[in-house]
């Protein structure tokens, strides 16, 4: 298996991308290829433990920024890691691509340069959630801001595939709305509500922000612009609250023992809330699979990442996809 990787764009540094790569060559066996500065990649790579491992560098003089704008970056930095590796990933040799670069960039170039699944008209760009109860299908968190009923559905389709290819059997499936009573919110979402009602067992009906970590459904359909605003949402306050808690637990003598007992517990909350546990997320939708991994990410991060795209390789999560959309079409 050969795993196309974006050395560029990450906030940490390429070093970190290399150093999950290896991590993640210990649990899984395949052939990465790093796109960025070949020069410097070579460099590192020599003074680490890749001297027995099967590894191609593809040499790239452009970087894909956060301020550029992602269709026309794609367009005119051709030599670009993210674009480089988007074009090689139409060749049958080459299995999936990850990046942590610009997500507006990435998801431009899975469209224009991989193209989408028959059938779905946009691809959605999708996270899990770790929730009190299990962890949750998101999408989309940002990749379409105006959406309506019949992109939404498609949404779910993609969202069940993606579900299944996880291990879930029979997903449960809720809309993130203003209410949970049916008739609330946008007619879009109602009429939404109604055919998913029919057709779905797992259809749980509406789901309100406030309810999204204490839920044990297994998938949350939104519009790209509420998804984000949830997802970012829910990063900062969890953020905030580990950093409040850490400055209580230090205020004074009494607090520093109560800190210590409860030590552990914080750390398991902590970790439930780690992204890092998940590592990146699909753009689903299109043709071959393309994963967006956080800019932030650590070598940690990035190894799971990895693993997670194989494990979305090795389970034909877009055959599955296809299947549906054929099911769906004879019905």
């Amino acid at each position: 298996m050969r795993i196309l990787i974006d050395c560029l764009g990450s906030d940490l540094g390429f070093e970190e991308i290399i150093k999950g790569s290896l991590l993640a060559l210990k649990e899984k066996s395949f052939t990465p290829v790093f796109y960025g500065k070949e020069e410097e990649i070579e460099k590192y790579l020599k003074n680490d433990n890749f001297s027995k491992i099967d590894y191609e560098i593809v040499d790239c003089t452009d970087e894909i920024l956060n301020t550029d704008s992602p269709t026309i970056a794609i367009r005119r930095k051709k030599d670009s890691s993210m674009v480089k590796a988007l074009k090689d990933l139409k060749n049958p040799e080459n299995d999936g691509l990850i990046s942590l670069g610009s997500t507006g960039a990435l998801l431009a170039g899975a469209t224009l340069i991989v193209g989408r699944i028959d059938g779905i008209s946009r691809a959605s760009l999708t996270s899990i959630i770790p929730g009190t109860k299990s962890k949750t299908i998101i999408l989309d968190i940002g990749a379409n801001v105006e959406v309506g009923e019949e992109l939404l559905y498609e949404f779910y389709i993609m969202a069940k595939a993606y579900a299944i290819s996880l291990g879930i059997e029979n997903p449960t499936f809720q809309i993130l709305n203003i209410g949970t009573e049916k008739g609330k919110g946008p007619d879009y979402l109602n009429r939404l509500y109604e055919r998913l009602e029919k057709e779905e067992d797992g259809f749980r009906g509406f789901i309100e922000s406030k309810d999204v970590l204490n839920t044990d459904t297994d998938v949350i359909i939104t519009g790209g612009f509420a998804g984000n605003v949830l997802i970012k949402s829910i990063e900062g306050t969890a953020k905030t609250l580990m950093g409040l808690l850490k400055n209580a637990a230090y205020s004074n003598l009494k607090s520093k023992i109560g800190g210590l007992l409860l030590k552990d517990s914080l750390i398991e909350i902590k970790n439930m809330l780690d992204y890092k546990k998940y590592g990146s997320a699909p753009l689903l939708g299109s043709k071959k699979p393309v994963f967006k991994a956080h800019g932030r990410s650590d070598s940690t991060a990035v190894k799971n990442g990895i693993l997670n795209l194989i494990s979305f390789i090795e389970k034909d999560t877009i055959g599955n996809i296809e299947k549906i959309i054929e099911v769906k079409k004879n019905e």
